[in-house]
């Protein structure tokens, strides 16, 4: 049952209330009485760190639903990268169910389950358990069934590559009465095409899927009596139907093929798009430096929610947020703000809830950060020195080490605390290592300059005139802070030494409270190094 049913009953009751009393005195209902109640807000969940997380419909009353006890921030590249957990909530046509994916490490291998549970996540129940099988798609029928786009092992070829089985399903929320929509061929894992399905149309009757290859992916519209099969448009990744099943809102895939064919006019910008389920109209309502994911009508039609990272799109993973905009491409607003990154966004059923923002733009939304250092190592350094969870405009979004067995820590602060792009800055990394597992000579660019700032040596090196990596050396830790690997580069103000000397400022000991102007512990110089 939703948060806001009881608020609109305990509305109702008092407006009647409020009539009868009025006719028991004899004294006229004044107009508010016979007026219809406010609209309570509707509901939104979404994937955050591997939980699922629900907020109203105007970014409120923020509730984690499930692994409600899982620490935030992980150690693991593994685990960071390929977002295991829970992911791809969808909420059931009639309001009751709530539908979900769960991907595990299973002795070496993936597991994925499917479960289903109340709309809270509780009493949940298991329809699929499988070792390295897939699921790239969930959603539900207008009947209030299940549909999947299923992969699964079935054999190895003769070079011993394992090959797969494509399967666009239906079933039952028990398990039960599984039906084949469509397939696609058996083959390795680079076999094309691939089958993605997107969503069947409120009347039941059509099949809105995307058939890709390694060169564009096409969105097909396929009916499900006949099994006459059209295209829409090309260049699609994730899309859905309108309300009234007349419309179609997508986001455009990436292009990977050389700069000329990428310019060609083939391929969409990217953004929010939305055409006509004939094909008709294609219009952009709204555009976007970054990637556009997981684009949905709400209910009445009004606005369309998706997830981006348009502050730095060149750090995806990091900084994707929770956006609203209204049909016609206006009033963008977010609903999340803050760190670790919020994706897969769905609506919940209801059309007589409102599922307008309180405003548009930032909207008040002050950053929340969740990230926090884990439990000390023995392989870490001492001592252990973080900048907390803000520098600057950045939001500490990961902490994470490279390779199993790493002895650093990575602390990288990669999204923005601002709604407006201009305001943010490139992210930021700071590498804290034990001094007797780094270099002694430290070479991060052509020039090198030495100074001192809180006590602490540091290191500041240019390459090409450019602000390279600084590195301050206190107790037994040495300190890199500069850029991440893994950042393209692209939107964002570039990182400058202040940026650096900002970062250094506010170092703290893991555990204990950030003192302004304090002075970090002084360099060991041979440090004994054990383990």
């Amino acid at each position: 049952m939703r948060r806001s049913f009881a608020k609109r009953v305990i509305g109702r009751g008092s407006a009647a209330a409020a009539l009868s009393l009025c006719l028991l005195v004899g004294v006229p209902a004044v107009s508010e009485a016979l007026s219809p109640p406010e609209q309570g807000p509707g509901e939104v969940v979404f994937v955050n760190a591997g939980r699922i997380i629900s907020i109203n419909a105007d970014g409120s009353d923020r509730q984690v639903l499930t692994r409600t006890k899982i620490s935030v921030g992980s150690r693991n590249f593994e685990r960071e990268s390929l977002e295991l957990g829970d992911s791809d909530p969808q909420i059931s046509p009639d309001g009751q169910k709530l539908a979900w994916l769960r991907t595990t490490f299973a002795g070496g291998d993936y597991r994925l389950q499917l479960l289903v549970g109340q709309r809270n996540a509780t009493r949940r129940v298991q329809l699929i358990d499988s070792v390295n099988s897939f699921i790239s798609s969930l959603g539900w029928t207008p009947g209030g069934g299940l549909i999947i786009t299923y992969l699964r092992t079935v054999g190895r070829d003769r070079k011993g590559h394992e090959r797969y089985q494509q399967r666009l399903l239906t079933m039952k929320t028990d398990g039960s009465h599984r039906k084949v929509l469509l397939s696609g061929p058996t083959g390795g894992f680079l076999a094309t095409p691939w089958l993605t399905a997107q969503a069947i149309s409120p009347d039941g009757r059509s099949l809105l899927y995307t058939r890709a290859n390694m060169k564009q992916s096409q969105l097909r519209i396929r009916d499900l009596d006949s099994g006459a099969d059209r295209l829409v448009t090309y260049g699609v990744m994730q899309a859905s139907f309108s309300p009234d099943g007349n419309g179609i809102v997508f986001s455009p895939e990436d292009c990977f093929a050389d700069g000329q064919e990428c310019d060609s006019g083939k391929w969409l910008e990217p953004g929010l798009w939305t055409v006509g389920a004939d094909g008709s109209n294609l219009t952009r309502i709204y555009a976007s430096r970054a990637g556009v994911e997981s684009p949905s009508y709400s209910p009445d039609g009004s606005r369309i929610i998706f997830s981006s990272a348009r502050n730095t799109p060149g750090f995806d993973s990091a900084s994707r947020e929770i956006y609203s905009i209204s049909s016609d491409g206006s009033c963008l607003t977010w609903l999340t703000n803050g760190s670790p990154a919020s994706h897969s966004p769905a609506w919940g059923p209801e059309t007589d809830v409102s599922y307008a923002p309180r405003g548009c733009g930032a909207d008040g939304r002050g950053p929340l950060v969740e990230i926090r250092p884990l439990k000390r190592r023995k392989v870490d350094a001492t001592p252990r020195l973080w900048a907390g969870p803000q520098i600057g405009s950045r939001l500490l979004s990961s902490l994470v080490g490279y390779w199993p067995g790493s002895v650093s820590e990575y602390y990288t602060y990669g999204d923005c605390a601002y709604f407006n792009p201009a305001r943010c800055s490139r992210p930021l990394m700071i590498e804290s290592t034990r001094r007797c597992h780094a270099l002694d000579e430290i070479e991060f660019g052509d020039r090198r300059s030495f100074m001192r700032r809180r006590g602490a040596l540091v290191v500041k090196s240019t390459s090409r005139g450019r602000p390279g990596s600084t590195a301050v050396a206190s107790g037994r830790a040495i300190l890199g802070i500069g850029q991440p690997p893994f950042d393209s580069g692209r939107g964002g103000r570039p990182n400058t030494f202040a940026d650096h000397l900002e970062a250094i400022r506010l170092l703290r000991e893991v555990g204990k409270p950030w003192v302004p102007g304090s002075k970090l512990p002084a360099r060991v110089r041979k440090p004994a190094c054990k383990g």
